[in-house]
């Protein structure tokens, strides 16, 4: 008899701490659910909002008779370029424009062949296709034939 009763105070236990474990998990679910629940406080709680001053209390006349006038920001002035300075920024784009136009005939080069050679295993890939799909096609029509054929021999029958 005792080896029953401890048995069943392991058991117990065990029974104790597993619901201890459920517990705590419904409560922390709870709690987030309550969180969640709670409505936001505003972003800008901390600054006071200011209140301004309406047509009706006698302040403005008019809203759109009080827009201010916004004057246009006067133009920075542009500073002349030393001649030397503009005779080298020349021959530097100069020489800049040709190095491009080399690069540029070369990365054309390159890109009108890997775009031939795309279009190639495009057109491979469809031709492919086309021919899995007719032989498909093929096969789905021989299999319906049969399968009239074995149908009007069972109904001869």
């Amino acid at each position: 008899m005792d080896d029953g009763k401890e048995e069943k105070s392991v058991i117990e236990k065990m029974v104790d701490k597993i619901n201890d474990a459920v517990e705590s998990i419904v409560n922390t679910a709870s709690e987030a659910a309550m969180k969640a629940m709670e409505p936001e406080p505003p972003k800008n709680a901390e600054q006071p909002i200011a209140s301004l001053p309406l047509a009706g209390d006698g302040l403005v006349s008019d809203p759109l008779l009080a827009t201010p006038a916004i004057a246009p920001a006067p133009a920075a002035r542009k500073r002349a370029v030393s001649k030397k300075a503009a005779k080298k920024s020349a021959k530097k784009a100069a020489g800049k424009t040709a190095k491009k136009a080399a690069k540029r005939s070369a990365a054309n080069k390159s890109n009108k062949k890997s775009k031939k050679a795309s279009k190639k295993k495009a057109s491979k890939k469809k031709a492919s296709k086309k021919s899995a799909r007719k032989t498909t096609e093929k096969a789905v029509r021989k299999s319906a034939r049969k399968a009239s054929k074995r149908k009007a021999r069972k109904s001869k029958r």
